[in-house]
C-alpha cells in the first residue's frame, strides 16, 4: 500500500518502572512542551493524552501501544490540514525526545 500522510502522531513514552502516575503526567507535560518547540503552532491542530492503564480490561483491547503501568502514556498529535510532512516531524521528534528525556 502506498505512503498516506494522515497528519497523526502517536507518541507512547515510558518512565522508569515504577513512576507514579502524577510523575508521568508531568513527564508528559514537557513532553507536550518539547513537541510544541518542534512543532509551529500553526501546524499543530490537538494534544490528547492517555496516561496509565485504562480503567476497564477491554479498553487494552483495543490499544496498540501496551500500556503496563502507571509509568506509560500516548501523547495523540493532529496536525493541522495545511503541515509539513508528518515523517519529517516525526524523525525530528525521535531525536529531540530521545536526547531531551534520556531514560523516557
Amino acid at each position: 500500500f502506498p505512503a498516506v500522510d494522515t497528519g497523526e502522531i502517536r507518541l507512547h513514552l515510558r518512565a522508569p518502572t515504577g513512576t507514579r502516575i502524577e510523575d508521568t503526567a508531568s513527564i508528559t507535560d514537557q513532553v507536550e512542551a518539547r513537541v510544541r518547540d518542534v512543532i509551529p503552532k500553526q501546524e499543530l491542530s490537538a494534544m490528547l493524552d492517555n496516561i496509565g492503564v485504562p480503567v476497564s480490561g477491554i479498553n487494552l483491547t483495543y490499544d496498540s501501544s501496551d500500556p503496563i503501568g502507571s509509568e506509560d502514556a500516548d501523547v495523540m498529535i493532529t496536525l493541522a490540514p495545511k503541515h509539513k510532512p508528518t515523517a519529517q516531524y516525526v524523525a525530528t521528534l525521535r531525536t529531540t525526545l530521545t536526547k531531551d528525556f534520556p531514560g523516557v
